[in-house]
């Protein structure tokens, strides 16, 4: 005769839907025994008997390990919604601030002056609106020097109106960027978080490829457009592989972004 195998995890409920769920009368007779001894005395060497019978006993170790996995998948779950929150957080914490590239770089700069230079005089060359320090929370060159390129600079606005005043109007700098007479082409993108931004570089790569229409962010979202028009917002690298089902592996294999 057999019966169900006891639930290692203390659940009195078990599958019985197939014939590894039972286990034999005296394997489960013994255990049974011994456990009780365990409890009545603590004898460590009844410990390391019940512990030899569980794991010599394929039933048994196929219960735990089943447990074990469950308890895993669901614990790996919780961590990857904590990131996610946790990145929330990080962005939201971003919302004033910009990021600025290309700015050419020197000894004992003034980044402030340089980033007010270039957004009135280019960026809101068309608005009424002007921007002076008292507008501007900090400014900083962030990440290591790198030879002949200039690092990125982040702009933390006092205010969001001025911050997204700025965002809106970055497409001034184009016809900047066009002129050969500029030394520097500068580019304004939003100060996203580390995972968010390698997710922007590897849709960017997509775009590149003619895989995707474009690609974009706004207030930290990341939004793609296929080729059919439909346009979606990501969060996670699993979802820009459901969009863009066919796109080569390398493609995907950003470069991690510099933390700040």
């Amino acid at each position: 005769m057999k019966r169900p195998c006891p639930d290692t995890s203390g659940n009195t409920t078990v599958d019985l839907s197939t014939s590894e769920s039972f286990c034999t009368d005296d394997s489960l007779h013994e255990l049974t025994s011994i456990l009780k001894n365990i409890e009545r005395s603590g004898d460590e060497n009844k410990v390391k008997e019940a512990v030899n019978i569980i794991f010599q006993n394929q039933t048994f170790k196929n219960t735990i390990y089943e447990n074990i996995q469950s308890k895993i998948s669901s614990l790996e779950s919780e961590i990857v919604d904590l990131q996610t929150r946790m990145d929330d957080i990080e962005q939201y914490s971003r919302r004033n601030c910009l990021k600025f590239s290309g700015i050419h770089e020197e000894r004992n700069e003034n980044t402030d002056k340089s980033i007010l230079n270039i957004v009135n005089k280019i960026v809101l060359k068309d608005s009424d609106i002007k921007l002076d320090m008292s507008r501007i929370d900090r400014t900083h060159r962030v990440g290591p020097e790198r030879n002949g390129r200039p690092r990125d600079i982040v702009v933390k606005f006092l205010s969001y109106r001025d911050r997204d005043v700025v965002f809106r109007n970055k497409k001034n700098l184009k016809s900047f960027n066009r002129n050969p007479s500029n030394r520097d082409r500068v580019f304004i993108n939003e100060a996203l978080t580390r995972p968010r931004a390698k997710l922007f570089a590897q849709a960017r790569r997509l775009q590149k490829e003619n895989l995707i229409e474009s690609t974009w962010t706004i207030d930290g979202r990341i939004k793609i457009k296929q080729l059919d028009g439909k346009v979606h917002t990501i969060t996670r690298e699993e979802e820009l592989i459901k969009i863009v089902p066919r796109a080569p592996s390398e493609l995907l294999q950003a470069s991690t972004p510099k933390r700040y």
